[in-house]
């Protein structure tokens, strides 16, 4: 498994599934989807080495990521039940008994298929809103132990990239005017702060990349080759990038499941798209 860090030269775009018409406004999501980072670190292996995706013959096992990587500490989208009330971070606490309760859990639209409700405590206040960020590994570890989280161990949105607008004019080259009505359009990018970077790992399927590579080894040295730039993002803008042996699975290792959870409720944190 080949770990990936990307450092882009100047903001970037990811476009979503909807489609993007000249005259109408476009905003990049964020974070870039999985198959954006592949489809990158891929195109590398196509115009150097030819090495042709086929359906029937895949080339890669799994992808981690993209995560945020400030400082040398990796950051993963923040679990949902993590709330903040002003400056104190909180949980929200699984709700199961509902007897003597004013709620109901048969009065949702999923009827008796719900046996439990994530629930905050306390007063309720305008100042609380449910937290929209990453958390550290080490943050992660707290959350799983069910142990209090600092501030440290967030990033906010805002701590990690700036929305930048630009206007584009779509020009007609004979006349130098635009070419329609709807010639004049606003794009808004991504520009990741300083010590922000992009984190990916590829597991790739060794078995049908013989023909190229006879290890992993060969295939970090092919990509170790200068420069190390890959086009990214919905304009092809340059990013640099390192790479390293490295095994995702190996950082929880010390997340261990265990038998002690209430009811046989199980707390799921996806990190990627599923």
């Amino acid at each position: 498994m080949i770990k990936f860090i990307l450092t882009p030269y100047d903001v970037l775009f990811f476009g979503n599934a909807k489609p993007f018409d000249r005259g109408s406004d476009a905003t990049s999501i964020f974070p870039p989807l999985p198959n954006s980072l592949t489809s990158s670190i891929f195109a590398k292996m196509y115009h150097l080495k030819d090495v042709k995706h086929k359906k029937e013959i895949p080339l890669i096992n799994a992808v981690y990521g993209p995560f945020i990587e400030k400082s040398d500490q990796i950051y993963f989208p923040s679990p949902q039940d993590i709330i903040i009330d002003e400056q104190e971070i909180k949980y929200l606490k699984i709700l199961t008994h509902f007897e003597d309760s004013l709620l109901d859990i048969n009065n949702t639209d999923i009827e008796d298929n719900i046996s439990s409700l994530l629930w905050l405590e306390g007063d309720s206040d305008k100042n609380i809103k449910s937290f929209q960020g990453y958390i550290s590994q080490t943050g992660i570890k707290k959350w799983y132990d069910n142990k209090k989280i600092d501030k440290n161990d967030l990033l906010s949105l805002e701590d990690i990239y700036e929305k930048e607008e630009r206007l584009f004019i779509n020009i007609e080259n004979n006349t130098g005017t635009t070419k329609n009505e709807d010639g004049l359009f606003r794009v808004s990018f991504i520009g990741l702060k300083k010590n922000i970077n992009f984190v990916f790992w590829i597991d790739f399927k060794l078995d049908n990349l013989k023909t190229y590579f006879e290890n992993e080894n060969q295939i970090l040295q092919f990509y170790n080759k200068m420069p190390r730039i890959l086009k990214l993002g919905g304009e092809d803008r340059a990013i640099y990038y390192e790479c390293y042996i490295d095994d995702f699975t190996k950082m929880f290792d010390d997340l261990k499941s265990d038998d002690k959870k209430d009811n046989n409720l199980y707390e799921i944190l996806f990190l990627t798209p599923g």
